[in-house]
């Protein structure tokens, strides 16, 4: 009486939809939370506010509050989220000796960069200008790369002209397995013919090459099946000559 004539099928699908909208909205409450507390703490740090940092999250928060799924709500958090562990990277390694400043001046397009350049060499007793240099682009990099338009922009760009090659990967494993199904075509196990349609996967895909648009969905199981097994290697390059970065 309650549903009247909706069959099971719709009830299950309309609920479905219910729980998933819930969960969606609970993954929504917990990441602006998160966020709020990320803006709270800029405020009251000694350092005063960040004004680039506090764009980020800002936008980041945004983001999540607009999102219509899950996973966009989750890659806008990884953009900001704190990291569990100190990540030793190379632009960590340049902000432990000092040159964020740099990297906010050459942000900026201060034309005092120069003189901020020839100071952190002193300071830190750099031999090499070029040394100081590179350090300021590794801060850069990470802030550039930590933009959610840049990443958004990114995978736009892998779905229009990203292209897929792939390249055999000969070994004694696969050697051995290529004899076994000589001598045994017809006295396979289920796990040798996996490793068969394998093995077969990665002699068609040798050396293949073609665009993201242009690969069929027959021809990424098989290359799976292949790179899961170990017998090929699968790539996704980029064209970098066109523009990647949203102006």
């Amino acid at each position: 009486e309650t549903t009247g004539c909706a069959s099971e099928t719709t009830i299950k699908a309309i609920a479905d939809a219910m729980e998933k909208e819930e969960e969606k909205e609970k993954t929504r409450t917990k990441l602006m939370r998160r966020t709020d507390e990320m803006l709270m703490a800029l405020t009251t740090t000694k350092e005063g506010v960040k004004e680039r940092e506090r764009k980020t999250i800002e936008r980041a928060r945004e983001r999540i509050r607009t999102s219509d799924s899950i996973r966009d709500m989750e890659d806008a958090w990884q953009t900001i989220k704190p990291d569990g562990k100190k990540k030793h990277t190379r632009a960590a390694k340049a902000r432990e000796k000092g040159l964020e400043t740099l990297a906010e001046m050459i942000a900026k397009r201060d034309w005092n960069v120069i003189a901020r350049m020839k100071e952190d060499k002193r300071r830190l007793n750099e031999t090499d200008e070029e040394d100081v240099w590179k350090g300021a682009r590794d801060i850069l990099s990470e802030w550039v790369g930590n933009e959610s338009s840049v990443k958004d922009s990114a995978k736009e760009h892998v779905r229009k002209f990203g292209r897929v090659t792939c390249v055999k990967v000969t070994s004694k494993k696969d050697d051995t397995a290529a004899n076994v199904t000589r001598r045994r075509e017809k006295n396979l196990t289920p796990k040798e013919r996996r490793e068969q349609k394998a093995m077969e996967s990665a002699e068609r895909y040798d050396n293949f090459s073609a665009l993201v648009t242009h690969v069929k969905p027959h021809q990424i199981l098989a290359m799976n099946r292949a790179e899961a097994n170990g017998t090929l290697r699968v790539k996704l390059e980029l064209d970098y000559a066109r523009q990647v970065i949203p102006a």
